[in-house]
């Protein structure tokens, strides 16, 4: 019998919870878990702004992120290279269908035969990061840091038209 057969797992990996069995507790407390948006995530420093109208800025200082998140890129055999170019997004999703397949005693499927569907409402957030101008004071910064003094700010200041 060569008939398709679906086999079904469940994982996931939120806020403070780092499975289905902590989402459900979490949600039976009703935790939040919106912390300080971390630096190195979004500088608000750069996009901040009281006023929610204001273009290309949030007026939120807290999100609900992963903390101490950390892919192991070698359990997965994936190049260092690799692994520096592609949106994290795309490792969370990997370790969590990997987590969906042990969860349904799968773990060791044979990856030419297996097709894995995801469900993502967001693209990736280096993916959303990417946009020029989202990306400007970033830009900035460092064309200030590298362009010579005299003209640096004229020159900046025709780069941003």
């Amino acid at each position: 019998m060569n008939e398709p057969i679906a086999i079904v797992g469940i994982a996931c990996r939120y806020p403070d919870a780092d499975d289905p069995a902590g989402l459900w507790e979490a949600v039976l407390a009703q935790r939040r878990a919106f912390r300080r948006l971390p630096r190195q995530r979004l500088d608000l420093a750069d996009y901040w702004h009281p006023d929610p109208a204001t273009p290309d800025t949030t007026y939120s200082t807290r999100a609900a992120v992963l903390a101490d998140w950390q892919f192991d890129r070698a359990a997965f055999r994936i190049p260092g290279q690799v692994f520096r170019t592609t949106d994290p997004a795309h490792w969370l999703a990997l370790e969590t269908a990997a987590r969906a397949l042990a969860d349904a005693n799968h773990p060791d499927l044979d990856p030419d035969r297996v097709g894995v569907v995801i469900g993502n409402s967001l693209t990736g957030e280096v993916s959303r990061a990417n946009a020029l101008r989202l990306r400007w004071p970033y830009v900035r910064r460092v064309l200030t840091s590298v362009l010579p003094e005299p003209g640096r700010d004229d020159l900046i200041d025709q780069v941003a038209q």
